[in-house]
């Protein structure tokens, strides 16, 4: 069963009962909670040209989770909460990776927010799991397309002469985890890593992309001046401004792109589970097929 704020469920949810809910108001909930014995929190906002509505989504909404849990949950006996590798930003020069006690130094509004959301969970009396997500892609995922077409196109830009390093994990290697560590007592108030074993160079990525299209395996690079990306960022936010809404790209997300190196250890999480390895078979391919058939790549 699903917990849904649309009032038309998505696409990938149809054959899934679903429940609609609203995060600004804990009564919503009553009728909803009652009869369950966890719940997964996979709701957040990621993009936004304003930085409040981060915190209003990601911080304010769990906490009317939280609250009406407490007012009409009370067979919930675990919660598990995905929250983002943004939230401790990415690797310091000098390290390979970050981990579960790796210093929180988000980067961007959405990380703070996501930071402030695990702060809010800390709290709370139930027993929680912190999921520390990278990148995840799949079908349905805007992001992820945007970089299937980068692919296609052939044309990698590169700021500050650091292409990107990064975890990823597909969403259809995600899914088959989750039930393995709700009501999992030994991750009970415990954060966690999730992600593939190896990083992925965003131009390997891409090469394996066009493989895949059956286009020649050539990749360009477009090597950017950093200054570049405090342009882009500032154009961005005069968009903003002029048109409203949230476009394409924003200041945030490219603040993130400009880091460079997102790479965090999946191992705390592999030994609570008793995963010898995770890793890519098959889901970049059938990502591919999905958006070509759907007439997107």
């Amino acid at each position: 069963m699903a917990l849904s704020r649309q009032s038309r469920p998505a696409d990938f949810l149809q054959g899934i009962p679903c429940r609609r809910i609203d995060f600004d108001d804990p009564g919503s909930f009553r009728g909803t909670l009652e009869d369950l014995d966890a719940v997964v929190h996979l709701a957040g906002l990621a993009r936004s040209s304003d930085p409040r509505a981060f915190y209003r989504a990601n911080r304010d909404g769990l906490a009317v989770l939280l609250e009406a849990l407490a007012r009409h949950g009370p067979g919930v006996r675990h919660l598990l909460f995905a929250s983002s590798q943004t939230a401790v930003g990415p690797v310091p020069e000098g390290q390979e990776a970050t981990d579960e006690g790796s210093p929180c130094r988000p980067i961007s509004h959405y990380g703070a927010s996501k930071l402030a959301a695990e702060q809010v969970l800390r709290q709370a009396p139930l027993p929680w799991t912190i999921l520390r997500l990278p990148a995840v892609w799949g079908r349905y995922d805007p992001d992820g397309l945007n970089i299937l077409k980068t692919a296609r196109g052939g044309l990698l830009p590169v700021i500050g002469g650091r292409e990107a390093v990064l975890s990823y994990i597909f969403a259809q290697d995600l899914a088959p985890l989750l039930p393995r560590m709700i009501l999992n007592e030994r991750l009970y108030r415990g954060v966690f890593n999730a992600g593939y074993d190896r990083p992925v160079r965003l131009g390997e990525y891409c090469l394996a992309v066009r493989r895949l299209l059956g286009l020649p395996p050539r990749l360009r690079t477009l090597p950017l001046p950093r200054w570049t990306g405090y342009l882009a960022m500032a154009g961005l936010a005069v968009v903003r401004r002029l048109a409203g809404g949230n476009p394409a790209a924003t200041a945030d997300k490219v603040r993130e792109f400009m880091a460079g190196r997102w790479v965090q250890s999946n191992l705390r999480l592999k030994e609570a589970l008793g995963l010898d390895e995770l890793a890519e078979r098959g889901a970049l391919a059938d990502t591919v097929v999905w958006f070509r058939g759907q007439g997107l790549l």
